[in-house]
């Protein structure tokens, strides 16, 4: 393929793909060499996908089209049969039809489930004399494309030590959107809320204190394992009011209005 073919390549794909599948034009990459074509699809996970296609050389539009076609199977995640299209190392096999040349089987492409159960750990941090507390959470992970997904957790925290006597928990569940922006980054937004427990001294139940609500925003860090994805990173609340717990008539802790919090996570997928 000449030079000027293969730019006219990257500038149609790159049209093209910003406007079925904006930000991933720099997953893909093209390798044109002795009459064939090499298609590399990065996905969201790490995981890689390749298809080797077969070039005529004869036009430049047919083949420009016979590549393109074959990225778009890539980035969906399904098979098709291309003339000329294998997977790399692949035998070709069939038999020789009217022009010499056997047909190649289609390529199977990996893809992802669209539901991923997770499970993580949390570190929190509060104010005063509880100030900070750690806890679990689980949940599942909708993928709605190649980056863009819905979280929905639930968890709970204990505060690390006492405070006058008295020891509080939290009840919390999450919902979020998250993009990954760039491979192995993910950026999220949502909503929280959060009901706190707390057991005084000398009482004999642990009566509601409170609860609260808020927005939020995260930023983690992925990486692929096989089956797993293992993410971690931080994560900033913006509550609508504060929960503080008085013993004795004087503030002892409280969940702040601003909450910051650090997570990890382990995810099938």
């Amino acid at each position: 393929m000449a030079e000027g073919d293969r730019a006219a390549l990257e500038a149609r794909a790159r049209a093209e793909l910003a406007a079925s599948a904006p930000g991933a034009d720099e997953r893909w990459q093209v390798a044109c060499a002795d009459g064939a074509a090499t298609l590399t699809w990065r996905r969201g996970d790490g995981t890689v996908s390749t298809r080797t296609v077969t070039l005529t050389g004869e036009a430049a539009a047919a083949d420009l089209d016979r590549i393109l076609e074959g990225l778009h199977a890539l980035i969906a995640g399904r098979e098709i049969e291309l003339p000329g299209a294998s997977a790399p190392g692949a035998a070709r096999t069939g038999d020789a039809g009217a022009s010499g040349r056997g047909e190649s089987p289609p390529v199977q492409v990996p893809a992802r489930a669209l539901l991923g159960v997770l499970v993580g750990g949390d570190a929190e941090l509060w104010e005063g004399s509880i100030g900070w507390a750690l806890g679990f959470h689980a949940g599942v992970r909708l993928r709605l494309g190649a980056t863009w997904s819905v979280l929905v957790a639930l968890g709970t925290e204990w505060g690390l030590g006492t405070a006058a006597g008295a020891s509080a928990w939290t009840l919390r569940g999450a919902a979020r959107i998250e993009d990954e922006v760039v491979p192995h980054l993910l950026v999220g937004a949502g909503v929280g809320s959060r009901v706190l427990w707390a057991s005084l001294a000398g009482s004999g139940g642990g009566p509601v204190v409170g609860a609260t609500a808020g927005a939020m925003i995260s930023a983690k860090l992925a990486w692929s394992a096989g089956p797993i994805v293992l993410s971690g990173g931080p994560q900033l609340e913006a509550m609508v009011r504060p929960v503080a717990v008085d013993v004795s008539g004087t503030e002892a802790f409280r969940i702040p209005t601003w909450v910051g919090s650090l997570a990890l996570e382990v995810e099938t997928r």
